[in-house]
């Protein structure tokens, strides 16, 4: 019986000591140490521009063709571009004309306008502000082309022309 008593009188003697220890806030703890960086990026005031083409399809001197082009450009930052278009194989004239691919002396003219209504032509000096949405840096305008009714075409085949288009920020 003595050793249980013994027994009992270390481990209370233990129990004791590690409540000591833990009440008296002296509990051993690993040290830690910080530090902090930085982020950063430098973004240069940059557009790209794009457009879809404009198909008349068949034409019918009877009747004039219409179609539209939509111009999209794209911006890295808060910008005001504004957009010029050539003027394709008219050089500097209007009206532009599309050109026969098999006879070089075949043109069928066109016209570009600015606005839905075709009364705004696009000229020489012409542009057009492009309106920007501050969240996604996107801004479309759109271009509207008409061949004029009762042209006369010297010959039956395809017409093309290329226009540039011109995005200054």
């Amino acid at each position: 019986m003595a050793s249980n008593k013994k027994q009992f009188s270390m481990v209370r003697a233990l129990g004791l000591a590690i409540l000591g220890v833990c009440l008296s806030g002296t509990v051993a703890s690993a040290a830690t140490a910080t530090s902090s960086f930085t982020v950063t990026a430098s973004v240069a005031s940059s557009c790209t521009v794009g457009a879809t083409n404009i198909a008349f399809g068949a034409y019918v001197p009877t009747a004039a063709s219409v179609g539209n082009s939509t111009i999209t450009a794209t911006c890295t930052s808060a910008v005001t571009p504004s957009v010029t278009l050539g003027f394709g194989n008219a050089g500097s004239s209007l009206p532009r004309y599309m050109a026969s691919a098999t006879t070089s002396t075949s043109h069928l003219p066109y016209y570009l306008f600015q606005d839905s209504m075709l009364s705004v032509p696009w000229g020489l000096t012409s542009n057009q502000t492009v309106t920007m949405s501050s969240s996604t840096g996107i801004g479309t305008i759109t271009v509207y082309g008409q061949i004029p009714a009762n042209e006369f075409v010297p010959a039956a085949t395809d017409y093309t022309d290329t226009i540039n288009v011109t995005l200054t920020y």
